[in-house]
């Protein structure tokens, strides 16, 4: 996605709150601070930020849904606006929380 969007004269960002990325310019924001996302003003956006570690979304589930439903929310919102939008969804293996994350997402982009 990001050589499609280079060749077509898109400027690349990567956004990161721990792990700087090797690819696209890199921006330090953390997706579950709605005021650090709404200052992001993107033609595009590919999702994937996501608490992926199982041991550590099963000790700090408050940690866990701020990054993977709230910061998903944040993003959905910043999209609202009129651009070319791209989503993934950030995958998890709890059923429940995948169901929840879900109906959120469905209620905030219709």
């Amino acid at each position: 996605m990001r050589e499609l969007a280079t060749r077509k004269n898109y400027e690349v960002y990567s956004a990161y709150n721990q792990h700087k990325p090797h690819r696209g310019t890199p921006i330090q924001f953390d997706v579950s601070n709605r005021k650090a996302v709404e200052k992001i003003k993107p033609e595009a956006v590919i999702h994937a930020a996501a608490l992926t570690n199982m041991d550590k979304r099963e000790l700090d589930k408050e940690l866990a849904w701020r990054i993977n439903v709230e910061g998903t929310r944040n993003i959905a919102e910043s999209c609202k606006k009129p651009i070319l939008f791209s989503f993934t969804y950030p995958q998890t293996t709890s059923s429940t929380e995948k169901k929840e994350c879900t109906k959120k997402m469905i209620s905030l982009i219709q």
